[in-house]
């Protein structure tokens, strides 16, 4: 939505290790990987090619593995040619940056804009989409992400190993990422903050004002534009086979999760969650 100005060039998680050969020519190790300066030597140069919207075209297409990957690329390859041309500003959507928010606003001048969604919100879609998160060989393994922000979640991780429970998973990830999330709204106020429930209620307003705070245009086309991808005659959720799809009816969607948890399944996200999700909802 923060590209419909044309003066934005979207970049597609480019920290998920799943999406290689990608924007980084050699995918990052772990989910949530946390770069810090003890440790970005080996990330800097990639990070900072994408972030000049340089695509590793070559390097991709050689890492290919068959049609389906070099059909992918080609229009990413594309965007990124049309995007220099346009001199676009970069995008990186990626929840899987969140730890190394700091790092790249420092290094970078990069201005993060966080998203806050509710804990069933959260649960309710690492339910319905079946995925599981390997806390050992993600979180637990990166020495300097507990060293400097996870260490007292260490207990908590190793009791879901091997254990397929989605829900209780999905609390512990919550209350990981947004316990962080207000520990880093006290360290860096200079972020934006987006409470997404807040958003999906008036999305006009919203989005004009994240277009302002980030210095985008707002004008006429893109309020409309905008209008045509959460306006209420749009469905309110998607199947699990086109779960990328993004015209929704956003204030229905941001309560789909009535539908995707049992009661007593939301009565225990709730209770899980209360103490982390004080700090960002008053009820």
């Amino acid at each position: 939505m923060l590209c419909q100005s044309g003066e934005a060039g979207y970049i597609h998680e480019p920290f998920c290790p799943n999406r290689s050969p990608g924007w980084l020519s050699e995918p990052l190790p772990y989910w949530y990987m946390y770069i810090t300066e003890d440790n970005a030597r080996s990330y800097e140069r990639p990070i900072e090619r994408v972030l000049q919207l340089r695509y590793p075209a070559a390097r991709s297409l050689v890492a290919s593995k068959g049609p389906k990957d070099i059909a992918r690329q080609g229009p990413e390859i594309g965007r990124s040619l049309v995007y220099r041309t346009r001199r676009s500003r970069p995008l990186l959507k990626d929840p899987f940056a969140l730890y190394s928010s700091e790092w790249l606003a420092d290094r970078f001048a990069v201005l993060p804009v966080i998203m806050i969604r509710r804990p069933v919100a959260f649960v309710s879609s690492i339910k319905r989409l079946n995925w599981g998160f390997d806390y050992e060989q993600n979180w637990l393994a990166q020495t300097l992400l507990m060293r400097d922000h996870l260490g007292a979640h260490a207990d908590s991780f190793k009791g879901y190993q091997g254990e397929v429970d989605l829900v209780g998973e999905g609390i512990v990830m919550w209350n990981v990422l947004y316990g962080f999330v207000a520990k880093l709204r006290e360290r860096r106020p200079e972020f934006l903050y987006v409470v997404y429930e807040d958003l999906a209620a008036d999305p006009l307003a919203g989005f004009e004002e994240l277009y302002a705070q980030t210095g985008l245009r707002w004008d006429a086309k893109v309020r409309g534009r905008i209008a045509g991808f959460s306006d209420s005659a749009n469905p309110k959720d998607v199947s699990t086979r086109k779960r990328r799809a993004i015209k929704r009816d956003s204030q229905a969607a941001s309560e789909t999760w009535r539908s995707r948890l049992t009661p007593e399944e939301i009565e225990r996200v709730t209770r899980e969650t209360a103490d982390v999700a004080a700090l960002f909802y008053a009820s």
